[in-house]
């Protein structure tokens, strides 16, 4: 049975949020994001629907020493301000965003994605406005191809002008109208093959394919946390 994992993201190791923290608050920020992976539960540190408090948090880590304790105190502390890291309306520690970096496909296979995205990027910054321009362009094209632009499919095909290099949105759509899958999360299925993969890269066949992955596996889910104990 293969094992849970998290993705761990290498710009963390120049990151300023991370590299003012002492190694030990580091320790335990990656110690917070294992734990967040655990209870798979969006970023949140929850057992039995219920949120940790700190006492928890540090038993659920298995912190023993006085001083560890501390360090995840401050880190936790340091973080807040930060902005990665937030206790909810029901005291619930939450990090900030965990979900949608966790959903990112790796960019550095091949390099060339993540230099077109850079040089992309880069473009914005000089040019302003640029990424309002693609967004319009790709939002038209859903509105032909697709439907009505609700609220959520905006965030959604915000995220994916933000990600991907221009021009790739329009190419995955003729790809889903070809396979007849006219749906939003047929095409990102394509781009993140892409993004692995490289730009149009073939769908392999008698692999999982973007019908798949365009709509949610029947898995057996997880044993709910019992108790308090970890």
């Amino acid at each position: 049975m293969p094992l849970p994992w998290i993705k761990m993201w290498l710009e963390a190791l120049d990151d300023p949020k991370l590299t003012r923290l002492s190694l030990a608050e580091r320790g335990a920020w990656w110690g917070v994001l294992k734990l967040a992976g655990k209870c798979a539960a969006g970023g949140k540190i929850i057992s039995g629907g219920e949120g940790l408090n700190i006492d928890e948090i540090t038993e659920a880590l298995h912190i023993k020493s006085v001083e560890d304790r501390q360090a995840l105190e401050s880190m936790i502390a340091k973080m807040e301000k930060r902005g990665s890291l937030i206790w909810n309306e029901g005291h619930v520690l939450m990090v900030v965003h965990y979900e949608e970096r966790q959903k990112i496909p790796p960019s550095s296979k091949p390099e060339a994605v993540a230099e077109r995205v850079r040089r992309h990027r880069e473009r914005q910054k000089k040019g302003g406005g640029e990424l309002v321009g693609e967004l319009a362009v790709i939002s038209k094209l859903y509105e032909e191809n697709i439907g009505m632009l609700t609220p959520v499919a905006a965030d959604r095909l915000k995220d994916i002008s933000e990600r991907y290099p221009p021009g790739w949105f329009g190419e995955a759509l003729k790809e889903a109208v070809a396979g007849g899958a006219r749906n939003l999360k047929y095409i990102e299925a394509i781009l993140e093959r892409w993004g692995v993969e490289g730009f149009k890269s073939p769908r392999t066949k008698g692999g999982e394919g973007e019908q798949g992955k365009g709509q949610r596996a029947k898995v057996r889910p997880r044993e709910a946390f019992r108790g308090r104990k970890w």
